[in-house]
């Protein structure tokens, strides 16, 4: 192991270097500054850093990194070579390159990679760096990188997640947690000494991957992991390849910070827990959809098309995925099928064994949920058909789902499935050992029919079985089931095998025994017996090279050094070679038997003479494809032995006859032993062939019993999981019937011809149901409704489906709250509708009471603002006469404006109050007109130029060269305008300036009014909107009201489509008020009403009725000071007096008086014969529009709100007498 020094830093080896990958979005920015405000200067760790927002704000963190970090911070744009002791900063929306050391960034990045950016890039980091791999997931929002950081851990790497409690925003976190595949959750400024000291601690535990030199207490540790990995989980690794275990359990050493592997298993004892998570290590369920596109599409273009070939609805295509994890792949295999067998109406039905020994992962994949990045290597044509929207999550579609069976089961140990079109294993075998790798191979040469298809990983081949597995596609891992004896490939070991006894008539030699366990036939037998005796022979292919050759043919071979070469050509002793070559060619070209004959050659000292058969042999039937055989025929010694034959003698003819006379002895005794031995071999040949039976019969017994085993375990895999969904049903079925119970909700399911499906205990109190209405149409069942028309909606829904929704009430006085809806399955079919039933006679009692209690609130207002409007009518009347006698007075006339201001304050106070009240509950409606905002402003500017005079306050009006125009309420305008002012003044101080603005920004109308005033805190932006809201809560705060000015403003405007938006810069440095319009292309036909001033009526005889005798008698003063001729009455009664002696023109009447009120009062009039000629005016402190029209209804002409405003009044008087005169 390195520690880095600043002599070694940024030159750690490559292959020593440790990566750290760092990922991010929302909230990024901040994670990162702290995390790298605590990285030291030499780490001996290289930094690449995935920042998920807009290309500016990377650029903005290579400022900001620049300026905390202790190392060299770099935005990557082209190639660049990656060194320890350095910060890269990578762009997520372009396409970039990990490998050999370098990172390459090159064009923007296709759409669906820039969805999860974190997830594409820790893919690469993985599969570049493997076990040097570091991911680190900080603030973010979504699940971008979670199936990134699978990847990571698949390929051995650490993983490190910001604290969710800390982050800014937490989805990032907590969805990589959710893995439950992280390795450590800590504060962002804890990560970076985590790091170091993970790095530090690889490579000082000693952990030895040989057990020979592994010292006798590490092997001891070692053995107690694994006893209580087993123990504890269940779990055997046995078979697993040591460096991969030693790997894993060294990064769960390094990750707790333990100093060795003794340490550890003390650990193990004291955390039970810990055993769960090295499993987790072990056992890492990593896989994704898709995975690896270009050899699914050689699955769907190759394979599929030909396992369907010649398969009708009667078969069943059978696919088993062995090591199928979180479910994804078995899936992704089931669309496949789906698709190619999609409109086939003769299609063949599919089933897929999906088996793992991880129960958790096959949870998930039963359940068949993943989250949206999960789904990112899907397309989305096959997202939207097989998999359902569940909020941020897809569910497979049920049609997909009940294609694939799941369970857990070791390949291994457990039965294998049989008859198997295609077996999927890929990723898995590269954790086994050589000898686990070839138990499974053949495990999975068993399960396959021949011919079919086996499909591994893109680090996994079959080279150590290639006799069971021919080669399809060496770049995709794809292997056909090649067709071999069961004798010579027997099922795995973990399948019990029924050997018979044989038995045997005569006993076999000692070294040919055919009881053993060997079980030899005599095909064995007599195949052994012609190696033994039969000339030396080798088996070439049409390249001449070896096939097989015989044990005695290798003294006719010579090996030199250098290259080994399978062509017996170039391994022939040379003094063969020309004559078998000749040999050969003449045998390929002539298709017969060619001889080399009297062939001399030298072996051991001695020169013998050999004969050579070439014999070719064809295979199927084609010249060009064949075998040839090759023999060694040995000649004898040709040297013939002379013999001097010796004088006949007597003797001699005497043995000669006797040999005669012996020699017909043995002719006879030979004739003899061959009628024995003939009828010998035909009762041996009948024994083997009763044995042959016996043995085939046995075999096939065997075979049965095997399939009879497999199809066991399909049975118990099926089993298995029908209880899993029987547990679910059961599960939902519960908790549905939970549900009923705890809403005590009036439930009624009907099916499509509107028959009783299923209904709810509360359903009862309305219909008058019983359980064997089961089935009965709607119609026929009463119910205790006053609705008729409960048939016609549930039609209604059924055809259009749509939901209704109503208030309907029972004949007992309940009031329910009826919808109904479609009944939607699964699958998105409509089986018939749902009616529900919430009891709201409760809220409905409490929505009475509230209305009652919201008209007695208005009722107390309205009266509130007559009662406070009332006293204001003599003071303003008071301060028209001051100001109409004041003459030349300056100290007057001063103190008249301020009290008219006052005045004018308080009448605006009580406008707002009732208004905003009103707004709130939808009771004003706008009178819409097209109005040119520019002459509004123009003239609500001049409405408050007295008070800004008065406070000695500047306002700037900036208007624009054409005009302006909204359909809007003039009035209501003028309210939102007015506010703003008058708020201006209130919040600025003597000298102040306010700034009025009003230009046009697309298709939009902008007023600003800006002011240098107290300014606003950011969390006042929206409060100062809320009613009652003050900005200043303090005594020493400027005069003010009672916060609803700005509360009138945001409502009205938002009435008129608008909105209105609050700026400042803080405290002490004045607001600013944003209020946007919808423009109004107005017609060039369009002229805005011209403004008329309002001109000073004629002299009239007018008569004041008012119970408050100062309210009265001032207006009378006023009136009188205007030329009229005016005349004062306390009581209704009094006034109908005086209208008998007194001449009039004008009634100004009071409505609240005590004995005859207004109203009365001006009945009577009207009934006089003069009462049309005489012109009656409302007078009261009520006014709103409810109440003018109550005094319209009621005869009068009519209606001012105390104070009266003498500019309203003269308007009134003479529009009244204009129309008067018209009239005449």
């Amino acid at each position: 192991m390195i520690n880095p020094t600043p002599d070694t830093a940024g030159k750690v080896s490559p292959r020593q270097m440790l990566v750290v990958g760092i990922g991010a979005s929302a909230g990024g920015m901040e994670a990162l500054t702290e995390f790298f405000e605590h990285v030291p200067a030499h780490t001996g760790l290289a930094y690449l850093i995935m920042l998920h927002l807009s290309p500016d704000q990377n650029v903005q963190l290579a400022d900001l990194l620049t300026k905390v970090a202790k190392l060299p911070v770099k935005s990557i744009a082209g190639t660049e070579k990656i060194v320890a002791d350095h910060i890269y900063i990578l762009p997520a929306a372009k396409h970039f390159e990990l490998e050999k050391g370098r990172v390459t960034v090159g064009a923007n990045a296709p759409i669906e990679d820039r969805r999860a950016p974190v997830d594409l890039f820790f893919r690469m980091l993985a599969e570049s760096y493997k076990e040097r791999s570091i991911a680190v997931i900080l603030s973010g929002t979504g699940a971008n990188g979670s199936m990134g950081l699978k990847r990571i851990k698949e390929y051995g790497g650490a993983t490190f997640v910001q604290n969710p409690r800390e982050a800014a925003f937490n989805e990032m976190p907590r969805n990589a947690i959710a893995t439950e595949l992280v390795d450590n959750i800590l504060p962002v400024a804890q990560i970076p000494a985590q790091l170091l000291s993970y790095r530090e601690g690889l490579g000082t535990v000693a952990i030895a991957v040989e057990s020979e030199i592994r010292p006798p207490d590490q092997q001891q540790a070692l053995r107690e992991v694994f006893t209580q990995l087993r123990m504890r989980t269940g779990h055997d690794f046995s078979n697993y390849k040591r460096p991969t275990l030693m790997r894993r359990i060294e990064r769960r050493i390094n990750v707790l910070n333990l100093p060795n592997l003794p340490a550890y298993v003390a650990y193990m004892r004291e955390q039970p827990d810990e055993t769960q998570a090295l499993l987790k290590n072990l056992l890492i369920s990593v896989t994704n959809f898709f995975r690896d596109n270009r050899a699914f599409q050689a699955i769907e273009q190759e394979v599929l098309p030909l396992l369907i070939k010649g398969k009708n609805q009667e078969h069943t295509l059978r696919i088993w995925v062995a090591g199928c994890a979180t479910g994804e792949e078995a899936y992704s295999l089931a669309m496949l099928c789906a698709e190619k067998t999609f409109g086939v109406l003769d299609a063949p039905k599919i089933q897929i064994f999906a088996t793992d020994i991880d129960e958790a992962a096959l949870s998930i994949a039963r359940e068949g949920k993943y989250n949206i990045n999960d789904t990112s290597d899907v397309t989305p044509e096959r997202l939207r058909r097989f998999f359902t929207r569940d909020g941020n999550e897809y569910r497979i579609r049920r049609e997909i789902r009940e294609m694939v069976l799941f369970a857990r089961h070791n390949v291994l140990k457990d039965p294998p499935f049989s008859q198997l079109d295609l077996v999927t294993c890929r990723n898995m075998l590269i954790y086994l050992n050589q000898t686990a790798q070839e138990r499974a191979m053949e495990t999975f040469h068993f399960a396959l029919k021949p011919g079919a298809y086996l499909w591994l990983g893109m680090s996994e081949t079959v080279d150590g079985s290639s006799d069971l597995y021919v080669n399809v596609s060496r770049e995709n891992h794809l292997y056909q089931s090649r067709q071999v004896s069961s004798r010579s490939y027997p099922v795995p070991e973990t399948i019990p095998q029924f050997i018979p006894e044989k038995r045997s008539i005569t006993q076999p030699a000692p070294e040919l025994d055919v009881r053993s366990g060997n079980r030899m036939s005599f095909g064995d037998l007599h195949q052994q017996l012609l190696e033994q005796y039969a000339p030396p022979s080798i088996i070439v292919n049409e390249e001449y090279e070896i096939l097989h050759l015989t044990e005695r043919a290798g003294r006719f071979l010579h090996i030199a050094g250098g290259e080994p070469s399978k062509n017996l050509l170039k391994l022939i002793r040379p003094e063969l070679r020309l004559e078998l070559r000749t040999a050969f060619y003449q045998a390929v070209q002539q298709q017969t038997n060619v001889e080399a004959r009297n062939l001399k050659i030298r072996m051991d000292d001695q020169t013998e003479t050999v004969t050579i058969h070439v014999r070719p042999v064809l295979r199927e039937g084609d010249p060009a494809r064949g075998f040839i055989l090759v023999l060694f025929q040995q000649m004898g010694d040709t040297n013939e032995q002379e013999s001097v034959l010796a004088a006949v003698e007597p003797m001699a003819r005497h043995l000669e006859e006797e040999l005669v006379r012996v020699k017909a002895q043995l002719r006879t005794s030979n004739e003899q032993h061959e009628v024995q031995a003939e009828e010998l071999k035909a009762s041996n040949e009948e024994l083997q062939a009763i044995n042959e039976e016996l043995r085939s019969a046995a075999e096939e017994l065997e075979t049965s019993k095997e399939e009879l085993q497999s199809i066991n375990e399909e049975l118990t895999t099926i089993n298995q999981e029908l209880k899993v969904k029987v547990d679910e049903i059961s599960l939902t079925s519960n908790n549905l019937q939970n549900l009923i119970n705890s809403t005590n909700m009036a439930t009624l399911f009907l099916d499509r011809g509107l028959r009783v499906n299923l209904f709810t205990p509360a359903t009862r109190e309305i219909f008058n149901l019983i359980t064997a209405d089961f089935g009965r149409p709607l119609s026929d069942i009463t119910n205790r409704l006053d609705y008729a028309h409960l048939q016609q909606d549930a039609e209604l829904v059924l055809d259009k489906l749509q939901t209704v929704e109503r208030e309907v009430k029972s004949t007992d006085g309940r009031v329910f709250m009826m919808r109904i809806l479609p009944y939607r399955t699964a699958e998105d079919r409509i089986n018939g509708v749902v009616l529900t039933f919430v009891d709201i006679t409760g809220p409905k009692a409490a929505e009475e009471a509230l209305r009652e209690a919201d008209r007695r609130k208005d009722e107390f207002l309205a009266m509130l603002a007559h009662e406070l409007r009332n006293p204001l009518a003599p003071v303003r009347n008071t301060l028209q006469i001051m100001k109409m006698t004041s003459g030349d007075d300056e100290r007057v006339s001063t103190s008249v404006a301020m009290m008219n201001r006052q005045v004018d304050h308080l009448v605006r106070l009580v406008d707002d109050l009732l208004d905003v009240s009103r707004i709130s509950r939808g009771k004003i409606e706008l009178r819409r007109e097209q109005v040119e905002l520019g002459a509004l402003v123009t003239e609500s500017v001049e409405a408050t130029s007295a008070l800004y005079q008065s406070g000695n306050r500047h306002l700037t009006l900036t208007l624009p060269e054409n005009p302006l125009y909204l359909n809007g309420d003039a009035t209501r305008l003028t309210q939102v305008v007015t506010n703003l002012l008058t708020n201006g003044v209130r919040f600025t101080q003597v000298n102040g300036r306010v700034w009025v603005t009003l230009v046009q920004t697309g298709t939009e109308i902008l007023l600003t009014v800006k002011d240098d005033g107290i300014g606003l805190t950011s969390d006042q932006f929206e409060a100062i909107f809320e009613l009652f809201a003050q900005v200043d809560s303090s005594p020493k705060r400027p005069d003010g009201g009672l916060g609803l000015g700005l509360t009138l403003v945001k409502q009205l405007v938002e009435m008129h489509g608008g909105r209105v938006e609050a700026r400042s810069n803080g405290l002490g440095r004045g607001s600013e008020f944003l209020v946007y319009f919808p423009y109004l292309e107005v017609p060039v036909e369009f002229v805005p009403p011209s403004i008329e001033r309002t001109l000073k009526p004629a002299a009239r005889n007018i008569l004041v009725v008012d119970d408050n005798r100062d309210a009265a008698d001032t207006l009378a003063l006023v009136l009188r000071h205007q030329g009229h001729r005016a005349n004062v009455s306390y009581a209704g009664q009094e006034a109908l007096g005086l209208l008998e002696s007194q001449p009039t023109d004008i009634v100004l009447m009071d409505i609240s008086m005590p004995q005859m009120d207004g109203f009365e009062t001006a009945r009577q009039i009207r009934n006089r014969p003069d009462g049309s000629k005489i012109a009656i005016i409302a007078l009261t402190g009520y006014g709103q529009s409810d109440d003018k029209k109550r005094t319209r209804q009621a005869g009068f002409d009519g209606h001012l709100v105390k104070p009266i405003d003498l500019g309203e009044l003269n308007e009134l008087l003479n529009q009244l007498f204009a129309d008067k005169d018209q009239g005449k």
